[in-house]
């Protein structure tokens, strides 16, 4: 049976922008809503109830090895501070509570690191031959020699088969790739004017030694690949997670979840059908 590897971080912010302003007696349910169904359109895509879910830490060690690094995602103002809140207040609660109480055993986050760190640790050290991660970014590439990754903005099942046709380039070494070109929504900053099909050309020796581009990357390479490979490069460090573990799924705990929180939708029998087989996949499944 697959094992899904949650992104968990996105999938919030995902549920956010569609649902953010859902509530329920003046509390923000749409993020913890959002999750909960992506959680079962996932396991009724893949035929699975395994799921590990990764978290980001509030704290970030990479900001000590680049003190610009998601400086772009920080400037926010006081104003749209106060809009996001309740996005980061039911991240918490669906981290320290939700998933707990509906019966998921593996729910990791480890401090100063992020999401991207823990799936990889998990697939580089914990051998299984069906793991998916559910992601938008594009970083994670480098690790499909371990995995395959499903992204739901592109509807891709990427595997390293898929990765190669697409890129022409080892998906192992898509880290390298990253460092050099950069990455924008990490404000990682690569050499100017070099995109990752001109870094991929640049790592393939199909770029002219005699070109400008050639020669900037060369001028900057101290100054640029240097530093960011630390960024981009996973994980960052040696991680220390528990073992994997078999979910331990409370139906009961589950109705009394949606009752609370008026998920309404999830009791009615075209739904609560499908969130029974969900729990009843244990009982068949248990490796």
């Amino acid at each position: 049976m697959k094992k899904l590897l949650i992104d968990s971080n996105y999938i919030c912010h995902r549920a956010w922008h569609v649902l953010g302003g859902l509530e329920y007696e003046e509390y923000p349910t749409g993020v913890i809503f959002g999750f909960l169904n992506e959680i079962l359109s996932l396991s009724i895509k893949f035929k699975t109830n395994k799921f590990i879910f990764c978290w980001d830490s509030k704290n970030n060690l990479r900001k000590k090895i680049d003190k610009n690094y998601k400086q772009n995602r920080n400037k926010l103002s006081l104003e749209k501070r106060k809009e996001v809140e309740p996005l980061y207040k039911q991240i918490t609660l669906t981290r320290k509570k939700i998933l707990p109480a509906i019966g998921f055993k593996n729910n990791y986050i480890s401090n100063g690191l992020e999401a991207d760190d823990l799936l990889a640790h998990i697939v580089q050290n914990i051998p299984y031959n069906e793991y998916i991660i559910i992601s938008a970014d594009n970083d994670l590439f480098q690790l499909l020699p371990y995995c395959d990754m499903y992204s739901l903005n592109t509807k891709i099942l990427y595997t390293e088969k898929v990765f190669e046709k697409m890129y022409k380039y080892d998906s192992k070494d898509w880290w390298k790739i990253k460092a050099l070109a950069g990455c924008s929504s990490d404000n990682v900053i690569g050499v100017p004017g070099v995109g990752e099909k001109t870094a991929i050309k640049y790592f393939k020796k199909e770029l002219n030694p005699k070109t400008k581009t050639y020669k900037k990357i060369k001028n900057q390479w101290n100054s640029t690949f240097a530093k960011n490979y630390k960024l981009v490069k996973l994980p960052l460090k040696k991680i220390n997670l528990p073992y994997l573990t078999t979910d331990d799924f409370n139906l009961d705990n589950f109705l009394t979840l949606c009752n609370k929180l008026d998920f309404q939708s999830f009791l009615n029998k075209e739904k609560l059908d499908k969130w029974k087989y969900f729990f009843k996949l244990q009982e068949t499944n248990t490796e």
